[in-house]
């Protein structure tokens, strides 16, 4: 079985997918698969980069402790995504975040400089990556108008417009599936977990939206947007 066609769940991401036949087999023999617990880390915040990859199953959460010790989640990684992007070409490569598996994990990295190497050398792979980065800059930037609203509901709302990117057959409605525990995602929005269940809740009883464990089918845009 050939190194692409043994990581299906990647073949969406084009860091994966741009690779050549011949890059492939070149990372194949650095590549390592590391197997996570829930609770255990791939690199903790402070430590020197060495390494880039991918997500093959769980997720992970990618977190900075305050200056008062608490936890502030900054991005949640699923199957398929790709893991300290923003080392590739990084100067003081020091990861900024503590990479932390929420649940049982599996991951394929690549040491940051071979992959580095072998961006350089195709330039589909380098436009990939800049499109991938230029990503990264725009959900930080709604991130920070997310948490630049004061009150609780308004960091819900924004946030739950932002996930509603496909469509529910059974209520005509944008519906999305939360990419994680609502914990996470309310650390996420600087706010509490009975925070974050109480205002969809409310905006469940207002008839705005409809809960189905992790999927969220919203109901009247237009209203949401106001939350009156």
């Amino acid at each position: 079985m050939g190194f692409s066609s043994r990581y299906v769940q990647l073949h969406g991401n084009p860091l994966f997918s741009q690779l050549t036949a011949e890059e492939q087999d070149r990372l194949k023999e650095r590549a390592e698969i590391l197997s996570l617990a829930r609770g255990d880390y791939i690199y903790q915040q402070g430590d020197v980069a060495r390494y880039f990859g991918f997500v093959l199953s769980g997720s992970l959460k990618l977190y900075r402790l305050t200056q008062d010790g608490q936890e502030k989640v900054f991005r949640i990684l699923n199957t398929g995504d790709q893991l300290a992007e923003g080392m590739l070409f990084s100067i003081h490569a020091i990861y900024h975040f503590t990479a932390m598996a929420v649940e049982n994990t599996e991951v394929l990295l690549f040491p940051l400089e071979e992959y580095r190497e072998v961006i350089l050398g195709n330039s589909e792979l380098s436009l990939a990556l800049l499109s991938t980065l230029a990503q990264m800059e725009q959900d930080s930037l709604e991130t920070l108008e997310i948490l630049s609203f004061k009150k609780s509901i308004d960091r819900v709302v924004r946030y739950l417009v932002g996930r509603a990117l496909s469509s529910c057959s059974r209520c005509m409605a944008p519906k999305f599936e939360l990419p994680a525990t609502k914990r996470l995602i309310a650390s996420q929005l600087s706010i509490q977990p009975e925070t974050l269940s109480r205002v969809l809740n409310q905006l469940e009883r207002k008839g705005l939206l409809l809960l189905e464990g992790r999927q969220i089918c919203i109901l009247d845009l237009e209203k949401l947007l106001t939350h009156e």
